[in-house]
């Protein structure tokens, strides 16, 4: 069963300080440009996400919810962690069936990811990027391509990612 995140009509918007973005629907390419800081909640993006070498995002009880690519460069510092708590615990990036846009996963050494990646339809494209930490995640796509000539680190812990909600059944057969 997937699931089925929605920000309803809550707009996404750069605060005051211009590097912290608060969650909703936002309709443009993701994150603007000099955020770097995402507060909790859900991201419903209707563009691309891009974080390219040199830059950082940072989110702690976040899921993205991408209608088109997403694409952590190399060198980019990402310490992203899913919501720890509610019906989308432990669901960190989503691309819905039938977006088949292109995941890719890098970052630097410093970078983290905790939470479930699940995008059934896509490419999920990782470069090793010497992180000690890693992916604490499940990653789950259509076609999966390992490549680079650095270390990956993957560790499943399954308190850190999301378990699909399956309601009981009850079949009768003669």
């Amino acid at each position: 069963v997937l699931p089925k995140p929605s920000c309803g009509t809550k707009i996404a918007k750069v605060k005051e300080d211009g590097i912290t973005m608060s969650a909703g629907y936002w309709s443009e390419d993701f994150p603007p440009k000099d955020v770097t800081n995402l507060e909790s909640g859900i991201y419903c993006i209707d563009g691309d996400v891009r974080v390219n070498g040199g830059e950082t995002l940072i989110g702690t009880g976040v899921l993205l919810v991408v209608d088109g690519e997403v694409r952590f460069n190399g060198s980019a510092t990402i310490d992203l962690a899913a919501p720890g708590g509610g019906p989308f615990e432990g669901l960190l990036i989503y691309l819905p069936m039938g977006n088949d846009n292109i995941v890719v996963l890098n970052g630097n050494s410093a970078s983290r990811f905790r939470g479930t990646i699940l995008a059934p339809s896509s490419l999920i494209r990782i470069a090793g990027n010497d992180s000690s930490y890693g992916f604490h995640s499940q990653i789950i796509g259509f076609y999966i391509e390992l490549s680079g000539d650095s270390k990956l680190v993957v560790k499943y812990l399954d308190s850190q990612n999301y378990d699909a909600f399956i309601s009981p059944s009850v079949e009768i057969s003669q």
